[in-house]
């Protein structure tokens, strides 16, 4: 029997009801025989989530990945070690701040640094969006 309390976003989709034990099962075989192929793909591949279903969930799990993005951008951190910082963010859990100063990919001050950039990138996008929906027509704005 496989241990599916051993990985968070496995959890999480369990306890939001958006799979059965056997499904995730199923899945958790996949990407164990295969390590390369997150369990979440295994998921989308087996079609036991849509995207839609899951993209909430990742969010919730990855809630920092736009600092993680700063940080390929800005070459503090290489996409490959990016990818398997998110791996293991989704597999065990924690802040991604967290996992990448305890692999020694990232120090804290560099992270504090991207997450600055990447909120000023989300305040402008927020700007920009008040900004469309009181010029534009409402489903123009909302597209």
């Amino acid at each position: 029997m496989i241990d599916l309390a051993s990985h968070f976003c496995a959890q999480l989709l369990l306890d939001k009801g958006l799979l059965n034990a056997d499904q995730l099962t199923s899945a958790l075989r996949i990407h164990m025989e295969q390590p390369s192929l997150r369990l979440t793909d295994a998921l989308l591949l087996f079609g036991f989530i849509s995207f839609p279903s899951l993209h909430p969930v990742l969010r919730e799990v990855h809630h920092d990945q736009s600092i993680g993005r700063v940080l390929v951008e800005q070459r503090y951190l290489s996409s490959e070690r990016f990818e398997e910082a998110l791996a293991i963010q989704e597999r065990d859990g924690g802040e991604l701040v967290d996992i990448l100063d305890e692999l020694h990919w990232c120090s804290r001050k560099v992270f504090a640094e991207a997450q600055a950039i990447a909120g000023k990138r989300q305040a402008r996008r927020e700007r920009w969006n008040a900004l469309l929906q009181r010029v534009l027509p409402a489903p123009l704005a909302a597209s």
